[in-house]
This record gives structure tokens, sequence and C-alpha cells, in this order.
């Protein structure tokens, strides 16, 4: 086959090889772009994953506000406008066993009843 034969079965079939060549490009451009948007950095199973690690931080999150919303309702009510500084320190000596040097602790089994 000489060169010119070649060149006149380009020239004659130059619309079916062009169009063959714009195939070939588009598959595989498309494989391209298929693989790594299944597979890639980025792609839909990275996305998945991120997704499953947010929701599970997301429910760490709220299991941890929930233990601080808990929290600073204890302390809301350990407040001095909200509690009773003499029961508290009634409740902290029985609790510890707590007392000062020169007081004498008497303890009872009942608590008198008083009617005020």
């Amino acid at each position: 086959m000489s060169f010119s034969n070649i060149v006149q079965y380009f020239n004659s079939h130059y619309k079916q090889i062009n169009f063959i060549y714009k195939c070939l490009f588009v598959l595989c451009a498309l494989g391209y772009l298929g693989y790594h948007t299944l597979s890639g950095k980025n792609s839909y199973k990275s996305y998945v994953v991120l997704k499953k690690e947010i929701d599970e931080r997301q429910k760490i999150l709220d299991e941890l506000k929930n233990r601080l919303k808990n929290v600073k309702l204890k302390v809301d009510h350990l407040r001095n406008t909200s509690l009773d500084l003499d029961l508290l320190e009634e409740r902290c000596r029985a609790m510890l066993n707590y007392g000062y040097n020169d007081e004498i602790i008497i303890r009872t089994s009942t608590i008198p009843n008083s009617n005020r």
C-alpha cells in the first residue's frame, strides 16, 4: 500500500474516521469521569463515608449537649439566689460528717416537728 492509496482512502472515508475518533474521545472522557465520580478522592463513596462520620459525630455532639445541659441545670440549683446557704451547710455537714472544732453535735434518730 502506497502513501497515495492511504491518502485516497483517508479522503474517501474522512467523515467516518472523524466520527469514530469523536466517539472514542467521548467514550474515554465518559469512562474517566465515571471512574472518578465513583472511586476518586471526591467521589460518591467518599461522600457516603463522610456523611456516616458526620452522622456519628452529630450523635456524639447531641449527647454532649445534653450532658452539658444537665450539668448547667445542676450548677444553677447551687447558685446563691436559689439555694438556702444554711440548708446547704447543714446537708454538707451531714453528708461529709463535718463539724467545727469547738462545737458539740448531738445526733438524734428523729427530727422534732416545729409548728410555725
